[in-house]
């Protein structure tokens, strides 16, 4: 309820106007070998100014059952379903601009709970049992070490793609002492691997493989049945530890931020702009083999633009300079403080 009634104050302070895409809109009608609008009342939409907008959006022409927003202000412009029947929005650019700020923001409020985080982790992971609390720890903890995405159970069934909850027990090779590795097909296909050596998740990752069941992390309930993790678990653990709105998708984001700031640390400062724009890119090829994203995405969704615009203003020099003899943990919580000092809107 708090989180709809702060989008809804959003909304109205940006201009914008909440919609429901349930409700009445135009529709799209196959003509030819091209389409025309229909608006709520089934009349064909002629006016150009309205046909106009409605062409800006580019809905892809494979959408079936297209709704269109009346209002050029709605928070959704349209909606409609793809090729797998599943529903996909477009939304209002400066919504979507605004939710990306909003996303950015929570990292100032995850970098704060983080020592939190990581001390209840470390408690929760010699719990005793596979209880829920002790395999949130083991997810997340995986999480941190590998910024993995969380998994979806549909998107599992629907296009045969895996992520940490939906991890079967194949996609986990322990052959090594103390090596852990992750082979699975992502999302959209793409195949990915991931290589951790730890001797504690080794030890609690035979322990789980062994326990009944195709999927890897698994808690014994309080019936006494063992059940799948899931995301919801996940950030339920996130929330109650900081207390805000917060999830895997916000960890993941802090992960790539702080990769990206990580990896600059380790360069040489650049001397020429030539060089900065090279350190960046070399950057975001790190960031985007750390998530298994593709450069673009890592780019455009997972580093703060503001990070990426602080160290081209050279605002990041003097920070990242000082990191050059410090000790792994020292450089790391330092680093977590740069990151919220930077972060902070002025």
């Amino acid at each position: 309820m708090f989180k709809a009634i702060n989008q809804l104050k959003l909304l109205k302070e940006n201009g914008l106007k909440y919609v429901d895409c349930n409700t009445g809109g135009f529709k799209r009608q196959k003509k030819g070998q091209s389409f025309i609008y229909l608006d709520k009342g089934q009349n064909r939409i002629t006016n150009e100014k309205v046909l106009e907008r409605i062409n800006s959006l580019v809905i892809p022409p494979n959408w079936k059952k297209v709704w269109i927003c009346p209002d050029a202000k709605g928070h959704i412009q349209a909606t409609g379903l793809d090729d797998k029947g599943r529903k996909q929005y477009l939304y209002h650019p400066q919504w979507s601009q605004l939710q990306k700020s909003l996303n950015f923001h929570k990292l100032i409020s995850f970098g704060k709970a983080l020592p939190l985080l990581k001390k209840k982790i470390k408690k929760d992971l010699n719990q005793e049992g596979f209880t829920l609390e002790k395999t949130s720890a083991i997810g997340l903890r995986i999480m941190d070490l590998t910024s993995i995405r969380v998994g979806n159970s549909l998107y599992t069934k629907t296009n045969g793609s895996y992520g940490l909850t939906t991890l079967k027990k194949k996609h986990v090779d322990l052959t090594t002492s103390n090596n852990i590795k992750f082979s699975y097909v992502g999302k959209k296909a793409v195949k990915q691997e991931k290589i951790i050596v730890n001797k504690q998740l080794y030890s609690l990752l035979t322990e789980l493989k062994a326990i009944k069941g195709g999927n890897l992390l698994k808690y014994k309930s309080i019936a006494g049945d063992f059940r799948s993790l899931t995301p919801t678990d996940l950030n339920q653990y996130l929330k109650e530890i900081s207390h805000k709105e917060i999830t895997c998708k916000t960890f993941r984001t802090w992960n790539a931020c702080f990769d990206f700031l990580l990896f600059l640390s380790q360069l040489e400062p650049p001397k020429t702009k030539k060089e900065r724009n090279s350190n960046l890119q070399l950057a975001y090829d790190y960031v985007a083999v750390r998530l298994g994203n593709s450069k673009n995405i890592s780019k455009k969704h997972y580093i703060c633009p503001l990070l990426i615009e602080k160290y081209d203003q050279e605002v990041l020099d003097d920070y990242l300079r000082k990191t050059k003899k410090m000790k792994k943990n020292t450089k790391e919580e330092y680093l977590r403080k740069v990151m919220i000092k930077v972060l902070k809107p002025a």
